[in-house]
């Protein structure tokens, strides 16, 4: 997976020169959904795979998006659903359904990705691990 650097640097708001290990944490458990590194570590399973499909559908729908969905869908029902209901419906509304793309920015490279895939497909290895 190649990444926007430039995007995600000028997003979070982060100063180079003064950058740690912890900011990069933040940074990462941001990105799949999550607010605190701690809330990744010590998330269910369910909330880890929900996190990765979050991620490989970030051009569907960005965290905000979903997180205001949820909530929507939570106040509608009149009740806070567990990571498994939430697991679930990701994949029925966003996951598994075309039409839905987001106007925020996406921090993967796809043209690049697609291609390293499709080039080790053909070739049967991995780019740059030769």
């Amino acid at each position: 997976m190649f990444f926007d650097v430039d995007a995600i640097l000028i997003s979070f708001d982060i100063d180079q020169d003064n950058f740690t290990l912890m900011n990069a944490q933040h940074i990462i458990a941001n990105l799949v959904g999550f607010g605190k590194w701690t809330e990744l570590l010590s998330a269910s399973e369910d909330a880890l795979e929900l996190s990765k499909l979050l991620f490989d559908n970030m051009h569907k729908i960005c965290i905000e998006e979903w997180q205001d969905y949820l909530a929507r869908t939570e106040h509608e029902n009149q009740m806070e659903f567990e990571d498994d209901m939430k697991l679930e419906i990701f994949k029925t509304v966003f996951a598994e359904v075309d039409g839905h793309y987001s106007f925020r920015l996406d921090y993967r490279f796809q043209k690049l990705n697609r291609f390293l895939r499709k080039s080790e497909k053909k070739t049967g290895q991995k780019e740059g691990f030769h």
